[in-house]
């Protein structure tokens, strides 16, 4: 019988050095990110929720607190991944609140990186097992290599916690024909084995990502199916 252990306790300075390395891999030093935690619950009573907020150049490592604060409440925390309108940042100007509207996307105005989800088959609000998280890893190698091999340079990897994402750096309109779309509708019937798949949703400009350095917390934390904490595998040649 499966039974819940005790949760994740993360190392602080190497979550705030993962957490660093993404906004560094992935932003601009001026750009605005949003920050999003989901199913935030600081007290096992209250109602999970949503809470946000946008943070500037100047404000960096207050983007890092509230990331590590939240990592340890939320099933997750994200950050949109392309360029947002600046303006936004007087939504929640350098805070996070609860409710707040988000990006959608009509909010961006370029792409800066095509992300590929690779993710095992499993049912939903769970955690991978062991053996579904090294099935991703190893298929994100082999993905890797056909990339490079194709001609495909700058690549970065991460771990998300359940599966692995590959960011591809473009420089793409954030209308781009549904250009993106079919990228991945193409990386799946290329790149698709029986347990992992490339994630063919995540092509609108405003979708959000997994910050890695955060934790992954579906479900409850149990032997079989952990909490584990997502974190780089490569940066960019």
């Amino acid at each position: 019988m499966n039974t819940v252990s005790a949760p994740v306790v993360p190392n602080l300075n190497f979550q705030r050095d993962q957490i660093r390395l993404s906004v560094d891999l992935l932003f601009q030093p001026e750009q605005i990110i949003e920050l999003r935690a989901l199913g935030v619950s600081p007290e096992r009573y209250n109602k999970p929720h949503v809470e946000a907020g946008y943070f500037d150049g100047a404000h960096r490592e207050n983007l890092i607190d509230e990331a590590i604060r939240l990592s340890s409440i939320s099933s997750g925390v994200y950050v949109v991944m392309n360029e947002l309108d600046p303006a936004l940042l007087a939504r929640s100007a350098n805070r996070v609140q609860a409710n707040i509207p988000t990006t959608a996307d009509n909010n961006i105005e370029h792409r800066r990186h095509i992300l590929i989800d690779m993710d095992v088959d499993r049912p939903s609000g769970i955690s991978a097992s062991d053996e579904e998280h090294a099935a991703a890893v190893d298929t994100t190698k082999d993905i890797l290599k056909k990339l490079e091999d194709e001609g495909f340079r700058g690549l970065a990897a991460a771990d998300s916690g359940n599966g692995c994402h590959i960011y591809i750096p473009c420089d793409l309109p954030a209308n781009d024909n549904g250009l993106v779309q079919r990228f991945l509708q193409s990386a799946s019937l290329r790149y698709d084995t029986d347990q992992v798949h490339v994630d063919t949703t995540v092509f609108n400009s405003s979708r959000i990502v997994k910050l890695i350095g955060t934790m992954a917390r579906k479900g409850d934390h149990t032997p079989e199916r952990p909490h584990r904490m997502s974190a780089w595998r490569r940066t960019p040649q």
